[in-house]
């Protein structure tokens, strides 16, 4: 079989600051190994796109009488109250527009002055070429690299659909490495079974950059995060630890692994395991609520997976307040009154390094 792999540059803002990272003076921390905790949200903000026509926007945010400069400045307002309201040192946001609406964002949150060194001065962003919407990362801490991964198939005959580069941001936290691998997977458009093949090679990407990146540069804490557009059970789950012990051996594993990723590799290097913290040790989810609402039922296709040297110690969806309706699910964004946030609810979680 005929794979194609392109590696592609993407573009990144240098802000000059340097931030910090709070040093946790829980002795279980210490005692533990770690030093550092860090807050992290991971939101799908739902077609964010600017007040400029550029031609590949969504119908709807083309029509003057619906869509206009005001109303995306109400949502660039909303957007901040958000993230100034959940004070994560690390925002990831899916359904990012362009390069300008991350600026915008970045104005907004500073409220005109630089001299607020507490904001977050560190911002990347990922598009393809032609596609309408990319993901940006917010950081607190410095961000080292960026690279952004494609997968490109030729074997089938229909043609591959467009789909979204998987980023891999490396943040520089308390003179550690924390590698992000950023996803916004192909959506279920055109059939939930017809388009899962194009779902599996984006795991099998994101698997092989995970234990290539893994194996060769010496960095041993990352972060898969994002719109996976797979709910979380429908991964390869081992709750029993059986396929864990019997086929990986222990080299591409983390602590607690419940969820295998398949790669492009052969025999155990075939797969990765990692930890998915919607689960507890039974299997059961450790949440009520997923992170998006579809026909009457929850869904969890936003993910956070950790692989390595790093523990996610607190995790939750957070559904309170404006972000939900009165029947409890996402308070969406409606283009045509101006009224919503999205139609996914952000996850939070706490990360020890």
């Amino acid at each position: 079989m005929k794979k194609f792999l392109f590696c592609f540059l993407g573009l990144i803002i240098w802000i000059f600051y340097l931030g910090g990272c709070s040093i946790s003076n829980d002795a279980t921390i210490c005692d533990s190994g770690f030093s550092c905790e860090v807050k992290m949200v991971c939101w799908n903000v739902q077609t964010f796109f600017d007040a400029k026509i550029d031609g590949n926007e969504y119908s709807e945010f083309k029509k003057e009488e619906s869509w206009n400069s005001g109303k995306y400045r109400q949502r660039l307002e909303r957007l901040c109250e958000v993230m100034n309201s959940l004070n994560a040192d690390i925002f990831v946001f899916e359904e990012i527009e362009s390069l300008g609406v991350v600026q915008d964002i970045s104005n907004f949150l500073t409220n005109g002055s630089w001299l607020n060194s507490k904001k977050w001065n560190y911002a990347c962003f990922s598009r393809n070429c032609g596609s309408a919407i990319g993901c940006a990362v917010f950081s607190r801490f410095p961000i080292k690299e960026l690279t952004v991964h494609n997968v490109d198939v030729r074997i089938y005959a229909n043609e591959q659909p467009s789909s979204r580069p998987i980023m891999q941001v490396c943040l520089e936290i308390d003179k550690k490495d924390l590698v992000l691998f950023v996803n916004h997977w192909k959506s279920k458009s055109g059939g939930e079974v017809e388009t899962e093949i194009w779902r599996d090679w984006q795991e099998a990407l994101l698997g092989e950059r995970l234990v290539r990146d893994f194996s060769f540069s010496g960095k041993n804490a990352y972060i898969l995060c994002g719109d996976f557009n797979r709910s979380a059970e429908d991964f390869v789950c081992d709750f029993e630890g059986a396929f864990i012990e019997s086929e990986i051996g222990g080299k591409f594993e983390c602590a607690d692994a419940n969820v295998v990723l398949r790669t492009f590799g052969q025999g155990k290097s075939e797969f990765v395991c990692v930890y998915s913290p919607w689960f507890g040790k039974s299997g059961g989810f450790k949440t009520e609520k997923g992170s998006y609402f579809y026909k009457g039922s929850w869904e969890r296709i936003d993910n956070i997976f950790s692989f390595g040297s790093l523990k996610i110690s607190g995790f939750m969806v957070e559904s309170e307040g404006n972000l939900a309706k009165e029947d409890g699910s996402p308070f969406r964004y409606s283009v045509y009154n101006g009224e919503g946030y999205s139609d996914h609810f952000p996850l939070v979680c706490s990360l020890l390094l």
